[in-house]
């Protein structure tokens, strides 16, 4: 079996829900950008399933695009709404895209290839070992999913077969950030990978940058992953459950994993949870950074709230 610990293994500050185990010295850093947003437009899903909570989006200021994500049916099929900004709100997508199981329950990222702009998902339970794997596709209106790349992230010595990979693209295009869990217990193992890769092969899975343990906080019942995002500097994990009476949490680390800061007090979007449908469900939909037409990374939150039937999907911006 090879060495999961080998080059730049990198074990992450243990958090606890008791208490925290962070460098003194990072209590000092500001978590005011990250958690405060405001209200920026709610989101109106079209197609199959389009009432299921979503799962994930993505989007692109620049180029005025917003994706979302959902799953519906035995098969647990996976489903694309496409979205152009405008005045309205909510906004009604624009198409969708049939996914089929060819992607997976949750993860969606835009990359950008000069003027090419293809989409990132976790892949689904049509690729074997699929919790491994991730997808790139490009988004094809009002279609079925039929042409796409696999990537291996993680190997299988190691690594658990199954899950949701959540492939990410930093915002400044420069990486490829991918979760895997760890076989001997279960752990969020992170990797980051350089995006260039990618053009040269499929199995990235012994040429990652950095590969670190996420907090086992993430494997409390009351704090799944959600989201992951990244500027190129950071990566932020959202974690969280769809309870309204406990808040949701962020962990703040830089590249190589170290912990840079954390929150178990992130309430983004509570008031309106609170106040949508029977009051009964509060829950972190994915976490995304785009870079705005002054090349500023602005960071966005998607909560989901309402009816089971009638799900009700926000976005926010810090």
């Amino acid at each position: 079996m090879r060495n999961l610990e080998r080059r730049y293994f990198i074990k992450s500050c243990l958090i606890s829900l008791g208490a925290l185990f962070i460098p003194k010295e990072l209590h000092a850093l500001s978590l005011s950008y990250y958690m405060k947003a405001n209200y920026f437009k709610t989101l109106q899903r079209i197609g199959e399933y389009a009432t299921n909570v979503v799962q994930s989006f993505a989007i692109d200021i620049k180029d005025n695009l917003l994706f979302t994500q959902h799953v519906g049916g035995k098969e647990h099929n996976c489903y694309l709404c496409q979205y152009s900004f405008s005045t309205d709100d909510p906004i009604k997508a624009s198409s969708y895209m049939h996914l089929k199981n060819v992607c997976g329950h949750q993860g969606i990222s835009i990359q950008k290839i000069d003027s090419n702009i293809l989409l990132w998902s976790s892949a689904g339970k049509l690729i074997h070992n699929f919790g491994l794997h991730g997808i790139r596709f490009n988004y094809i209106a009002d279609s079925e999913l039929t042409n796409y790349e696999v990537f291996k992230f993680f190997d299988e010595e190691n690594f658990k077969s199954k899950g949701s990979t959540m492939p990410i693209i930093s915002s400044d295009g420069k990486y490829l950030i991918a979760r895997g869990y760890r076989k001997k217990d279960n752990i969020s193992i992170i990797r980051i990978f350089d995006i260039k890769i990618t053009e040269k092969q499929k199995d990235l899975s012994n040429n990652y940058l950095y590969q670190w343990e996420v907090s086992p906080i993430s494997q409390n019942k009351e704090y799944p992953m959600q989201g992951i995002a990244s500027n190129g500097n950071n990566v932020i994990i959202q974690l969280g459950s769809s309870s309204t009476t406990r808040d949701k949490a962020l962990l703040i680390y830089s590249l190589d994993g170290i912990l840079l800061n954390y929150t178990n007090g992130y309430r983004i979007g509570k008031n309106e949870a609170l106040t949508t449908g029977d009051s009964s469900l509060w829950e972190p939909e994915g976490i995304y950074f785009s870079q705005d037409q002054n090349s500023v990374h602005k960071l966005f939150h998607c909560i989901a709230s309402g009816n089971k039937g009638n799900r009700i999907v926000r976005i926010y911006q810090s």
